[in-house]
């Protein structure tokens, strides 16, 4: 086997490997992808404004998530109307949305000592924009769980918002959907007999 053939194996590894990812959110705006993400998505968009909607979703459906489980969480903005639009791409995650976890309790989630660091810290930093064009969408993750308390048994209510700046430079704060996860006792460690 020659060096390009391995190199060209190892590519469509990768590339197969990651493409079930991009059935949650497809970056190829009007191709047989998105065709394919409407019709297996389970993405639930915020409110329209500006052309722009936003949605918090899990990168995979997961049928339980234990307490003290990892719960990552990705955030999409989407530019659904005619005109590109700008937003904050680079800074902290903390400083770019304003994020909502609410406890079983339907009080909002306390921070981790980790998350207070990072609270403290989101506003430090260059900030740079970057622009979403019409029809495309911009993808960021967040570890939500080592930033909020989600060690507590029942369902968190997770949404964001964040600013986006249109066409004619007006800045308005587009909010996403409410997702809804579940967190169940704690994973037994094995199984009695």
């Amino acid at each position: 086997m020659t060096y390009k053939t391995c190199v060209y194996l190892v590519c469509s590894i990768l590339v197969f490997g990651v493409a079930p990812m991009g059935q949650l959110a497809s970056q190829n705006p009007g191709g047989p992808a998105k065709k394919k993400e409407e019709k297996n998505s389970m993405i639930e968009w915020g409110p329209e404004l500006n052309g722009v909607r936003c949605a918090v979703a899990l990168p995979i459906k997961q049928e339980k998530i234990f307490a003290g489980e990892s719960v990552h969480v990705l955030f999409l903005t989407k530019n659904f109307g005619g005109k590109p639009v700008s937003v904050i791409t680079e800074r902290h995650p903390l400083y770019i949305f304003t994020v909502s976890v609410v406890g079983p309790d339907e009080k909002p989630a306390p921070l981790t000592s980790y998350g207070r660091q990072q609270m403290d810290g989101a506003g430090r930093g260059s900030r740079g924009k970057g622009k979403v064009a019409a029809g495309e969408e911009d993808k960021s993750g967040l570890f939500l769980s080592r930033i909020f308390d989600m060690t507590r048994q029942g369902e968190y209510k997770v949404s964001f918002s964040r600013s986006i700046w249109t066409a004619d430079d007006t800045r308005v704060l587009v909010t996403s959907n409410v997702l809804t996860v579940t967190v169940a006792g704690e994973k037994a460690e094995y199984e009695p007999n």
